[in-house]
């Protein structure tokens, strides 16, 4: 008989994504159990939507990001740990590498994965969201989720290698759920930045939105995906100036 093959918990942890979890989930009907974890404050029925397709579904309190991540983690039983977003699926091709790589991984302790986004309906392939590579793969052993409020990632204890296939994210349902998401996010930022000691000025209101319009939209060649391009470009834009606008809010509430 030969070596069982390594086993994959794929984890997800969603708030309000009834429209797109069963598309995750689906994307990854080959993993070996599917863990997804609920915001008790969810207003639709994700949990009812992912029952069926998932190994195990709760609902519970949440406690941010990163730290419902850790809590789904904690719960999977297999060596290989796959962290996938409730608005993200898993390619075909990015399956078999996947597969490929847990059976030899060559000594790295997790794989980075491309992700190709979509927003408004399109492929974006220009501007500030190309070359999106994040660390998605890791052995449960050797990873652990940074202790951040925003922007959580894998922190690895050994190399990393990439994978093939994509990472399909679907961003924002509309320009109503950028609008809602930038609120969110950028209150995130701020108090996390805030913890850090990091302080904002009137020159950052000023500059870094104009910056990372032109970045984005012109030096990334953002134009070259038309008006989505722009509108995105726009967007990021105003996240920017968002989060530093609500880092000086905090600022005067702590003096």
């Amino acid at each position: 008989m030969g070596t069982p093959e390594p086993k994959v918990s794929a984890i997800v942890v969603a708030r309000d994504e009834e429209e797109t979890i069963a598309s995750c989930l689906r994307s990854i009907y080959w993993a070996d159990e599917r863990i997804v974890v609920v915001d008790a404050e969810t207003r639709d029925k994700t949990a009812e939507v992912a029952r069926p397709l998932a190994t195990e579904v709760i609902v519970r309190e949440w406690e941010g990001f990163a730290g419902s991540k850790r809590f789904a983690v904690s719960l999977a039983r297999h060596p290989w740990i796959l962290w996938i977003d409730a608005d993200e699926e898993v390619d075909p091709v990015l399956a078999e590498s996947i597969r490929r790589a847990v059976r030899s991984p060559g000594g790295a302790a997790g794989f980075r994965v491309r992700r190709r986004n979509r927003y408004l309906g399109r492929i974006i392939r220009h501007g500030a969201w190309t070359d999106d590579r994040v660390v998605r793969l890791f052995l449960a052993e050797k990873g652990r989720l940074a202790d951040r409020l925003v922007h959580e990632s894998v922190v690895l204890d050994g190399p990393v290698g990439d994978l093939e296939g994509f990472l399909e994210h679907r961003s924002y349902r509309d320009l109503a759920h950028h609008w809602e998401k930038i609120g969110l996010m950028s209150r995130l930022w701020a108090e996390e930045a805030m913890r850090g000691g990091k302080r904002a000025g009137a020159l950052d209101l000023i500059a870094r939105p104009p910056i990372r319009f032109v970045k984005g939209f012109l030096f990334k060649a953002g134009f070259l995906d038309g008006r989505v391009g722009l509108v995105l470009a726009f967007m990021d834009a105003v996240y920017v100036g968002t989060k530093y606008a609500r880092l000086l809010e905090i600022q005067g509430e702590n003096r």
